[in-house]
Formats: structure tokens, sequence, C-alpha cells
């Protein structure tokens, strides 16, 4: 039974620190954005470009 805890302990916290590494990541990137990627625009300020450029 001791096992059965432990290993569902380890799961849990192998989860919570992906979890953890990727709200990280995301909140890094949106505060400062990774070079080379393209910031998405919102769908709004898009239609607006192409309406100025048609």
């Amino acid at each position: 039974m001791y096992y059965l805890w432990l290993s569902r302990y380890k799961t849990l916290a192998l989860w919570a620190g992906l979890e953890t590494l990727f709200i990280g990541l995301a909140v890094r990137s949106y505060y400062k954005p990774v070079p080379g990627m393209i910031k998405p625009q919102p769908a709004f300020a898009r239609a607006r470009h192409q309406l100025a450029h048609a």
C-alpha cells in the first residue's frame, strides 16, 4: 500500500512540475516575447489592416 501512495505522489509531482514549467514559459513569453516569433494580433486589428490595404 505504501508503494501505491508513493507512486501516486510521484505522478502528481511530475504533472505539477510539467504544468508549472508550461505556465512559466507562457508567462515569460507574454512579458518577454521569444525573438523570432511573430506575436499574434487580435482579429479586429488584422481586419482593419486588410481594409486599409484593400
